[in-house]
C-alpha cells in the first residue's frame, strides 16, 4: 500500500460473481495502511470492503503455471 488505508477481506466465497461489488461471504477482514503488503495465493477471493478516503497500491502478478 503506497498511501491511504482500508479494510481488505481475503478468503471466503464471492457472494455474486456477476456483481463483484457484492463482496465476499466469510473470509478474514484486516485493516491495511501505507507500508503494508499482502501476498495472495492464486484464486484467493479478495476485495476492499472499506476505503478510508482513497488508497493507492501497486499490484504485481507472477505466472505460477507450468
Amino acid at each position: 500500500i503506497i498511501s491511504g488505508a482500508g479494510v481488505f477481506v481475503t478468503g471466503g466465497t464471492i457472494t455474486n460473481p456477476e456483481e463483484r461489488t457484492a463482496g465476499i461471504t466469510g473470509g478474514v477482514a484486516r485493516r491495511v495502511e501505507a507500508g503494508d503488503f499482502v501476498i495472495l495465493p492464486p484464486g484467493t477471493p479478495h476485495w476492499f470492503r472499506e476505503i478510508e478516503g482513497s488508497i493507492i497500491y501497486v499490484e504485481t502478478r507472477f505466472n505460477t503455471g507450468p
